[in-house]
Order: C-alpha cells, then sequence, then structure tokens
C-alpha cells in the first residue's frame, strides 16, 4: 500500500499498527487473521482486503475524524447531510483504490 501511494510514504507501519487493524475487523475475522498469521498460512483474499482498508483507515485519522464528525453532524442539517454523501462517494473511490493494490 505504501509503494502505491496509499499509505503516506514517511510513515512507519509496525506491529502496533497491524494489530490495530486487526482488532477493527469484526471478531471473527479478528481470530482468523491472528491463527492464519501465528501459523503462517496466507490470508484469504477478503481478509487481505478488509486488513488493507482498515489499514488505510488508521494511517488517515485526519480523514476518518471528519468521516465521522460529517456522519455525526449529517443527522441535524441538510448541509451536513449532502457533505456526508460526498464523504461517502470519496470513501468509495478511495477503497477501490486500496482493493486495486491488493489483486
Amino acid at each position: 500500500l505504501q509503494e502505491a501511494g496509499q499509505i503516506p510514504a514517511d510513515r512507519h507501519l509496525g506491529t502496533e499498527d497491524l494489530l490495530t487493524a486487526i482488532q477493527c475487523l469484526g471478531p471473527r475475522q479478528n481470530l482468523d487473521v491472528r491463527e492464519r498469521l501465528l501459523s503462517d498460512r496466507r490470508l484469504t483474499k477478503l481478509l487481505r482486503e478488509n486488513l488493507s482498508i482498515r489499514l488505510w483507515e488508521i494511517t488517515h485519522p485526519e480523514w476518518m475524524k471528519l468521516f465521522w464528525e460529517t456522519r455525526k453532524l449529517a443527522r441535524t442539517t441538510a448541509t451536513d447531510e449532502l457533505r456526508l454523501s460526498h464523504l461517502k462517494l470519496e470513501q468509495r473511490k478511495i477503497r477501490g483504490r486500496v482493493l486495486d493494490v491488493i489483486e
């Protein structure tokens, strides 16, 4: 993801980042990823995709903060609802770029 420019080049990804991304997965996927990593088994395509998206999210905290704040405000104003719809479109594009790198 870093080589493709999806994660900032100056951001050093460590074990803590990987563990945080794994924790963001659901409980079953969390356990599956941990078991596969411990037994040196390859991650499935779905697990790689979900983990990659979570890695992108934790390396872009400012974007995620804006997304969640706008989502909260969208309940009260039409302007924020429109802003949220634009952010959702951007989120789909980001996820598409991340998934293109994985395949």
